[in-house]
Parts: structure tokens; C-alpha cells; sequence
């Protein structure tokens, strides 16, 4: 599959929201989705993925693989690893990655302890968690209500990857569920040089960490804020989400 990079300003911050839903309707009849690029995001990324420290980039909460596109489009020719625990998301994901030989993919969801949950399917599937999605973000983004919920395999990020990989960048996109991946990854944590997480500044998901206990997890561990990313944004202009870019001290 291939993506199509643009500029532009819409509601939903997520991959793959900012498109009209025709265009991305018709875009997916061809095997194509959308990756908006925005000035801000290439000038980033773009120079923290190519660096050739750089083994592994793993992919948490991949939904059809539109953060992976968007690494390659903007210059990472490194190893991928990519997880999703959606049924329907990770089909497109795995088709998409099929015609990448770096780029490998795993159909689970990640969290602190292993086992199984309920995963809360959104209508328009990015907005998916295992989590319950709260009023606010429904009155945000409607498209963001359940349809519908899928038990997942959950493993905790250390057991299913390696120190072979190498020093990683690890992004972590989960809906609300960013604490629990990163309780599971202390080893893996401990490789990683960049880190990117999708963060909300409100609750938008019962029970989710709070924005500043996220960053104070992380900065514990070695990192210190590199960059924000505003995204998600309420019809008020509230930014209710932001990706926070954190690299390694030293």
C-alpha cells in the first residue's frame, strides 16, 4: 500500500482523521490511505529518524500503519515493528507491511501484565482502546464512539522484543493507555533513544494517566522533552491532545 502525504488543518489529530471520509473512502477502494505531513512534524521526525543509530522502530498502537508510512516517506530506512490489536485495522496493516521486508507486525494490544482484555472499537477505528472513551471525546470527534468490542491478546512490550534490535525509537499511540504500555517496557525503555507519545492534556479515556505523571515517568527514566506536536483539538480550539517527542540525556 502507499501513502499520500499532505499539509492542511482538520478537526481529528490522530493518522488518517484528516481526510474527508469520501476521499479516504476512495482512496482505500485503491489500496491507498492518507498521511498528512505537516511542515512542523517532517522538520522533527525527519531529522531524528535518520539517524543511523537507529535499530528498530517500534510501532505501538499501529492501526493500518499510517505512522510506518509516514517514517519511510520521511527517511527512515531502518527495521519496523509494528503492533495492533484491532482485527480489522491490523488486516490492513499486515497487507500494507507485506510489501516491506523490514517491516514486520504483531496482532496484540501492550499493557503492564499479560493476558486478555476488551478492546472498545471506535466507528472510525483509530480512536479504538482498551479504555472507555469519555463524553468529551465523543462530543470532540463522534466519530470516536464504540461500535462495538473485540477481546485481544494483551503482552507486556519486554517480552516480545529483543536486545538484538539495537537502540530503538519507540512510539507509543494507544488511547489513553500510554502508562500501562510503558510499565511493561522497562528493559525495552532502557535501548530506546527517541520516544514519541500521543498524550491527552484532558481525560478523554476513563482512567487514563494524567499528562504530567506520564512526563514524570519518563523523565525518571532518562528523558528529558525535545519537542510537542499539538494535535487534537475540541471545536472550542482546546488542544486536548499533543505527541510529545522525548530523547535520551546524554
Amino acid at each position: 500500500m502507499t501513502g499520500i502525504g499532505f499539509g492542511s488543518r482538520f478537526k481529528d489529530s490522530r493518522l488518517g482523521q484528516f481526510a474527508k471520509e469520501p476521499v479516504r473512502a476512495a482512496l482505500g477502494r485503491l489500496g491507498l490511505d492518507v498521511v498528512p505531513l505537516r511542515r512542523q512534524e517532517t522538520d522533527t521526525l525527519g531529522s531524528l529518524l535518520t539517524d543511523d543509530r537507529l535499530g528498530t522502530l517500534y510501532d505501538v498502537g499501529a492501526n493500518q500503519g499510517q505512522y510506518a508510512v509516514r517514517a519511510r516517506l520521511l527517511g527512515y530506512r531502518g527495521d519496523i515493528v509494528s503492533f495492533e490489536p484491532g482485527a480489522e485495522a491490523f488486516r490492513l496493516l499486515n497487507r500494507r507491511a507485506a510489501v516491506d521486508p523490514r517491516w514486520r507486525t504483531h496482532h496484540m494490544a501492550l499493557g503492564r501484565a499479560p493476558g486478555q482484555q476488551q478492546l472498545q472499537v471506535s466507528q472510525n477505528s483509530v480512536s479504538s482502546s482498551l479504555l472507555q472513551v469519555n463524553t468529551t471525546h465523543i462530543a470532540a470527534a463522534p466519530s470516536s464512539q464504540v461500535r462495538g468490542v473485540e477481546s485481544v491478546q494483551v503482552a507486556r512490550l519486554d517480552d516480545v522484543t529483543s536486545p538484538s534490535d539495537g537502540p530503538c525509537w519507540l512510539k507509543v499511540d494507544t488511547q489513553g493507555y500510554e502508562m500501562e504500555v510503558l510499565a511493561g517496557a522497562d528493559e525495552t525503555l532502557a535501548r530506546a533513544r527517541v520516544l514519541q507519545l500521543e498524550l491527552s492534556l484532558t481525560e478523554l479515556y476513563d482512567g487514563q494517566a494524567a499528562f504530567l505523571d506520564v512526563l514524570l515517568f519518563v523523565k525518571a527514566r532518562g528523558f528529558q522533552v525535545f519537542d510537542l506536536l499539538p494535535g487534537f483539538r475540541a471545536e472550542s480550539g482546546q488542544l486536548l491532545q499533543c505527541d510529545v517527542i522525548a530523547v535520551r540525556q546524554g
